[in-house]
């Protein structure tokens, strides 16, 4: 399927090194299926978001952060050319995407790619969310151009000890759903892709697994109903869907 010439390996790969894994994208034409074009990368991928103007493969990368193993985010893009697909970036995020629905906390709009992650210390038990915005840019690398929180915009996404259940892009707006013992449903504003900011939240019990737009006023949330009164462990009272 692959030529070597249309292989991609990680930078800094030497002669004698060798890859467990390895990615190949085909483009076919479905006319003439005999008539197809493939490129490869020599990495580990979970998962994949595809956009109209391309796909992003993504993987889970573990590198040494005083003395201990921080879980990235390592993001490909491949970008629509004519018939077929061309290699575009490269870049890496802080955190993880999770294996709920990972691919839907990607979406791309006007050339900038947003992400939400979540960052985990075990040790001290703490679980940060982040959103990022990155940009292809020179040297075939996705480029950090905002992130939130930050310094400038500190409240946090999700309450101390809340994992997220749900995200959903809609436009210039990200839905994100997190829970512990009360579901809050934050609305991000995406509008200005180097400041992103939250917009609002609620706070409703149970939780959303998952979250459908229906257009720019309307969402609706799917997911369990829970009793917040109710000390752990969590007593689910059955399914529950809302419109917000």
């Amino acid at each position: 399927l692959v030529s070597a010439s249309s292989c991609y390996l990680p930078s800094g790969s030497q002669p004698t090194h060798g890859y467990a894994s390895v990615v190949t994208l085909t483009t076919l034409d479905l006319t003439s299926p005999g008539n197809y074009e493939s490129v490869c990368v020599l990495t580990s991928v979970s998962g994949f978001y595809a956009s109209t103007k391309g796909i992003y493969f993504y993987g889970t990368q573990y590198d040494e952060t005083d003395g201990s193993a921080q879980a990235n985010t390592v993001i490909h893009k491949f970008s629509y050319e004519e018939d077929t697909v061309r290699y575009s970036a490269t870049g890496k995020v802080k955190g993880r995407v999770g294996w709920n629905n990972p691919h839907l906390r990607f979406s791309e709009q006007d050339d900038y790619l947003r992400v939400l992650t979540t960052d985990r210390d075990w040790q001290q038990g703490k679980i940060d969310h982040t959103l990022y915005v990155l940009e292809a840019g020179a040297g075939n690398e996705l480029n950090l151009v905002a992130h939130l929180p930050n310094d400038t915009r500190t409240k946090k996404i999700g309450k101390p000890g809340e994992d997220v259940y749900a995200v959903r892009y809609f436009g210039n707006k990200a839905y994100v759903v997190t829970f512990e013992r009360i579901d809050p449903l934050y609305v991000l504003d995406l509008s200005t892709p180097t400041d992103p900011k939250i917009a609002g939240e609620l706070e409703v019990p149970g939780y959303s697994a998952f979250l459908q737009p229906l257009n720019e006023q309307f969402v609706v949330g799917i997911g369990q109903q829970v009793d917040p009164n109710r000390q752990q462990p969590t007593i689910v009272e059955g399914a529950k869907i809302e419109l917000y």
